[in-house]
């Protein structure tokens, strides 16, 4: 394989990806809501595959190469204009996550982050193009077989940096939480009480060992009697489920049917770069002075989720 096959690979990862942001971005229009998962999802994505892997690999290994080469004046105008539009990505990431922030925060940036993803997903396609088409095969004629294998040796030092197999499951996971949103704004229409708040117990001893955490979470909207979505902190977690606290509010949606005890929540684990998305079925909530406790039993989890809250918790 050629050194820019390589890179033309993960070009068709990172084209799948966008094709959801634009079911994402359909979604967060459709709800006046900006889903916390699914944006969780997709800025790590972008963030870590995309800015620190794929341009990590053009930027510090392949241009740093071709920089020690004879290059047509054709070819080093395209890697400077390549350059300066990974720096423009770079920057409107970093709007968007700024904006993301204010918006879980209380202010109302809602129509600058979806500006934002527009702007990505419209750039993207073009600077793939750019590369894929005018690029990459030009340049391979300045590299021997033995550069180029070298090249491809020291691109997966890149890739060690994240689990690969796991940034191919983010388009899955998109998937997954777009049609669950869906799912649930059907259940929130046609439940006839929903306002009617039940005092959830559990009185099932714990089957799991339980590891006390300070981790940041993503609490699905579905959970708020307000509709909004909250962020707070996990306070302990097992392989059968979890326990966050959140501050409190007014009023928790504690539906009598099972559809709206059921909702996701998003964290990462430390060393795990894809977030780790589950479902979970609501079991006790608690208000401690400012704060309420909720208690969770994870309902869904895929294969490599459990496999990371497995290594994690031993």
């Amino acid at each position: 394989m050629n050194l820019c096959r390589v890179l033309m690979q993960e070009h068709r990862i990172i084209e799948k990806i966008l094709n959801m942001f634009e079911l994402e971005i359909k979604m967060f229009t459709e709800e006046k809501h900006i889903d916390p998962i699914s944006i969780y999802v997709s800025i790590d994505f972008i963030r870590t595959y995309i800015n620190q892997v794929h341009h990590g690999k053009e930027e510090n290994i392949l241009f740093r190469e071709l920089s020690k080469k004879d290059l047509s004046p054709e070819h080093g105008n395209i890697m400077n204009e390549l350059k300066v539009e990974h720096k423009y990505s770079g920057n409107i990431l970093s709007k968007l996550i700024v904006t993301n922030n204010r918006y879980f925060d209380g202010e109302d940036t809602f129509q600058e982050i979806i500006s934002y993803l527009k702007e990505l997903k419209q750039f993207y396609p073009q600077h793939i193009k750019e590369e894929d088409e005018h690029f990459f095969d030009s340049i391979l004629d300045y590299f021997d077989e033995e550069e180029q294998a070298k090249i491809i040796s020291e691109f997966g030092g890149y890739d060690k940096k994240v689990l690969q197999w796991k940034y191919r499951k983010v388009e899955t996971v998109l998937k997954e939480r777009i049609q669950f949103a869906a799912e649930a704004d059907i259940n929130r229409h046609h439940n006839v009480e929903d306002d009617k708040i039940i005092p959830i117990t559990d009185q099932e001893r714990r089957r799991f060992k339980r590891k006390q955490v300070r981790l940041s979470v993503s609490i699905d909207k579905f959970l708020l009697k307000t509709g909004k979505s909250m962020s707070g902190t996990i306070l302990d977690i097992s392989a059968g489920g979890i326990r966050f606290s959140i501050p409190k509010v007014p009023v928790l949606e504690m539906a009598s049917n099972r559809e709206l005890t059921e909702f996701c929540i998003g964290f990462n684990l430390p060393n795990n770069f894809l977030p780790i998305v589950v479902k979970c079925h609501l079991k006790r909530v608690i208000e401690i002075a400012a704060e309420i406790q909720i208690g969770a039993a994870f309902l869904d989890t895929d294969f490599h989720s459990q496999e990371a809250l497995q290594q994690y918790l031993h």
